[in-house]
């Protein structure tokens, strides 16, 4: 699975992603990347298909910032099982 280089969150050494859970709170989900390529950046683990992250407005989350999603894009028309979401509002 590939993901888009700007849903990444960068701290140190540590590289994540901001996973929508069923409650609406975006968790920052620790990652292993692989290769960079045409298609994105590929996840060796920490992301499952079928789960939601965050690929627009990371500069504006934390770990438990309740959003509430203006778009979900079905994540096989990104050549991944994941689906990437755009957060509308933020609230911490």
């Amino acid at each position: 699975m590939s993901i888009p280089p700007g849903s990444i969150v960068r701290n140190g050494q540590l590289e994540g992603v901001y996973v929508i859970e069923a409650d609406s709170m975006a968790r920052l989900r620790l990652l292993k990347l692989g290769e960079t390529t045409s298609s994105g950046i590929e996840v060796l683990s920490g992301l499952s298909g079928g789960e939601v992250y965050v690929v627009q407005g990371i500069e504006r989350l934390q770990d438990g910032s309740r959003v509430e999603v203006s778009s979900v894009v079905s994540g096989a028309e990104h050549a991944n099982d994941a689906e990437q979401a755009v957060p509308r509002e933020v609230s911490r």
